[in-house]
């Protein structure tokens, strides 16, 4: 297996797009950072520089500086889901592309372990896209602060970081065997894209449905499709204080579900498309 992720990684190191995703991702993300803090709106509109601050503007600013800015910046993890998608598409469709899935399948016949290990190398990747995310929202408020900016009010409630965190990682998890799963099948990275997202917009209309969340029954099964399952859990993690709406709140009209079911339903969803995948490959009419 380390021979194999070896290779995965000397492979990946020498795509270009994977160093613009590193450099591109956190500048857009620092860039964003300060431009959305400079937007907040009446924050040129002081009259009186001498005055104290409007509260509503200090409160909104105060997102902006630590341990706020974390969570600011980690927001920007949902471009991380759709590196994930892009990165292991492209790189197992590129090996049918090409042909070199055979050269590579030959070299070591485990399949189930070359594709273990092509996934295990783009999680990495995405780990450190996600590290490199948080470094920036921890780095930002001394920016400001050398710009002359200054927090002038508490910081509002945030999300618990240890399941606002864990909740990004597993739709990074979940996004990358979503992503293998299409391209294994369909065996063409472009393919792939368009049956992810004409799957997305067919669930989110049957999900959205009003007639499916009449039901206690019908209205949790809804909530358990893998993409209105992979919106909820992120959502719910983000809800400040950990606080999640009640049941039958006609502001969330879908089911709710405990945050550790959510965590459950969506790795169930990860594991069974890793385990597909797996399985076509090995399964695969591919010579070697």
């Amino acid at each position: 297996m380390l021979d194999l992720l070896r290779a995965d990684v000397l492979r990946l190191r020498r795509r270009p797009e994977v160093w613009l995703l590193l450099v591109v991702l956190p500048l857009g993300a620092a860039l964003g950072f300060v431009t959305a803090y400079f937007a907040v709106p009446g924050h040129y509109f002081n009259p009186d520089p001498n005055a104290p601050p409007i509260p509503e503007i200090a409160i909104e600013q105060a997102e902006y500086f630590f341990p706020s800015s974390l969570f600011r910046a980690l927001d920007d993890a949902t471009w991380v889901f759709l590196v994930a998608f892009f990165l292991t598409a492209t790189s197992i469709g590129a090996e049918y592309a090409w042909g070199t899935i055979r050269t590579a399948l030959l070299a070591r016949s485990d399949r189930g372990r070359f594709i273990s290990s092509r996934i295990v190398s783009i999680l990495a990747i995405c780990l450190v896209l996600v590290g490199l995310l948080f470094v920036v929202g921890a780095i930002m408020p001394l920016v400001l602060t050398a710009l002359g900016e200054h927090q002038t009010a508490d910081p509002p409630i945030q999300p618990d970081l240890a399941p606002y965190l864990a909740s990004r990682l597993v739709a990074i998890g979940f996004m990358i065997g979503f992503a293998a799963f299409i391209t294994l099948l369909t065996r063409n990275a472009a393919i792939a894209f368009l049956i992810a997202l004409v799957y997305v917009i067919a669930e989110l209309l049957v999900g959205g449905t009003p007639a499916l969340h009449h039901g206690d029954l019908t209205a949790a099964v809804a909530r358990g499709l893998p993409i209105a399952s992979l919106a909820g859990l992120v959502g719910d993690a983000s809800t400040p204080g950990g606080a999640l709406p009640a049941a039958g709140d006609p502001a969330y009209p879908i089911a709710v579900y405990p945050l550790w079911l959510s965590f459950a339903v969506q790795l169930a969803w990860t594991a069974l498309l890793i385990g597909a995948s797996i399985a076509i490959i090995r399964r695969a009419d591919i010579r070697e």
